[in-house]
């Protein structure tokens, strides 16, 4: 990415979810809708459109797989099955 945001993950409404926020200030924005489980282990990659960010996904019923984010279109795709 450019480097002007930061992505983290946050406790809200019982699930652990994926965030960003520009770092020069303004909300905070939500970069995953789940109703359940825990998305972890963020990291950030490639440039410009293929710019993408990695993380987990996994719930108490699931094991924890490996999704990429596209953070400017909100396109989530699993890569491990």
């Amino acid at each position: 990415d450019d480097g002007l945001r930061l992505y983290f993950t946050a406790e809200d409404r019982g699930t652990d979810r994926a965030f960003k926020v520009e770092l020069a200030g303004g909300p905070v924005t939500p970069l995953t809708d789940v109703a359940e489980g825990v998305v972890s282990g963020l990291d950030a990659g490639g440039a410009g459109s293929a710019h993408r960010i990695l993380g987990l996904w996994e719930t108490a019923v699931t094991p924890a797989e490996v999704y990429a984010l596209d953070p400017r279109t909100g396109d989530i795709a699993q890569l491990s099955r």
